[in-house]
């Protein structure tokens, strides 16, 4: 164990020919580095609820390790708290899933309960049996010219 810097992460520690290899870091407890055949990550490894968890954080080539560290401080505070860093994820979506094709509407033009959504996706997934409104529909019905980086699937 040794503390984990970017000379190590991209000078010193190999990818494994198969299988994952950990880098644990000694000032921060469950911060570490698993490195794979074709990556390198950071996660975070703690006992939450009576059980081993094991949390992507990012991408070594995508932030920096004090990005990464300062990530898992604070989820480590959160986990100290009593909180399940997990459900924070389902939180996160569950404010951006939709139930029907009215409530698409809705936040792909930023009305109804979506007008304070500053988040606009790269990417929409419509269904063709969406409730209310199908995804035919909502298509017909959303000016896609003002999201030009839109890319849509029905």
């Amino acid at each position: 164990m040794s503390k984990l810097t970017k000379q190590l992460i991209e000078s010193e520690i190999q990818p494994p020919v198969t299988g994952q290899c950990f880098y644990r870091d000694e000032d921060v407890p469950g911060f570490a580095i698993r490195v794979t055949p074709k990556s390198k990550s950071y996660i975070l490894e703690k006992r939450v609820d009576g059980a081993n968890r094991r949390i992507t954080i990012g991408k070594c080539n995508e932030m920096s390790i004090d990005s990464a560290r300062k990530q898992v401080c604070i989820m480590l505070g959160d986990i100290a708290k009593g909180n399940d860093p997990k459900p924070a994820n389902a939180s996160i979506l569950s404010t951006i899933l939709v139930r029907d094709g009215c409530e698409a509407m809705d936040f792909l033009q930023a009305s109804g309960q979506f007008t304070e959504t500053a988040f606009r996706p790269d990417l929409v997934i419509l269904d063709l049996n969406m409730p209310k409104k199908d995804g035919v529909k909502a298509l017909d019905n959303q000016p896609f010219h003002a999201y030009s980086k839109v890319s849509t699937l029905v």
